[in-house]
């Protein structure tokens, strides 16, 4: 197992930036009804719900060459249908994680992966963006994921586990610190590199659930037949390193 594919560079947010607003920029045409091409619902809570309309440009650059460009506008809703927050996703399978914090606060965390996405307080009505370096300098990019399949927070912990895929299409996790999720980029660790010290096999892996005890069961190996049960101990160790 190559344990550079794991290794993430320091992690600078160019949300704000001149180039990014650029980068972000060149999508804008595809958010119309030109392109509009079909819309989810999802209930969050009894008092808030995510709409995300989904768009898509194909096109023919030659005869043998073809380009589709997919974008997604996630909107989170009250109960009265008033828009509180939207977001542009520009790039990736979109996912939203919505999750009550033990600061008291509602958030709804979306956007494609671990190189773009925005943690929103809808208690506070604030959002916090993060974009990587890497999106506009391609040759830093190193991703974690080609998209985010699931995630789960630990109040008791502020901890969060994220279920993926990462750059050799594999199942991997990447553990959170949401101690303050207000403060972007998260810090983060992967599990997978950390298990494959273990036995490489167990570079595969797939968190299942937070046990009683906060610690962290996950299933591992290729066909992920085996568990491994991690503890809280040994997480926050891992986050440390």
């Amino acid at each position: 197992m190559n344990e550079d594919v794991y290794y993430m560079p320091e992690r600078v947010n160019i949300a704000n930036s001149i180039a990014y607003m650029k980068y972000v920029s060149q999508f804008d045409y595809i958010f119309s009804k030109a392109f509009f091409t079909h819309q989810e619902l999802i209930a969050l809570s009894g008092n808030y719900k995510v709409v995300i309309d989904y768009f898509n440009h194909t096109y023919t650059i030659s005869e043998k060459v073809g380009c589709s460009v997919s974008c997604q506008l996630i909107i989170v809703l009250n109960r009265w249908d008033k828009i509180l927050y939207q977001y542009k996703n520009v790039f990736g399978n979109p996912f939203h994680y919505y999750f009550c914090h033990s600061n008291s606060s509602e958030y709804l965390m979306c956007g494609a992966d671990l190189l773009q996405f925005t943690i929103f307080n809808i208690t506070k009505n604030k959002a916090h963006t993060f974009a990587d370096k890497c999106i506009i300098d391609k040759q830093e990019c190193i991703s974690e994921f080609w998209y985010i399949s699931g995630m789960q927070y630990n109040r008791s912990n502020n901890l969060l586990f994220i279920n993926g895929q990462d750059m050799m299409n594999c199942p991997t996790v990447t553990i959170a610190d949401l101690t303050n999720p207000e403060i972007v980029p998260l810090h983060t660790k992967n599990l997978g590199s950390f298990l494959a010290k273990l036995d490489n096999d167990y570079a595969f892996c797939k968190a299942v659930n937070w046990n009683s005890n906060n610690s962290l069961t996950l299933e591992v190996g290729e066909e992920n037949t085996q568990v491994v049960t991690l503890t809280e101990n040994q997480l926050f160790g891992i986050l440390e390193e």
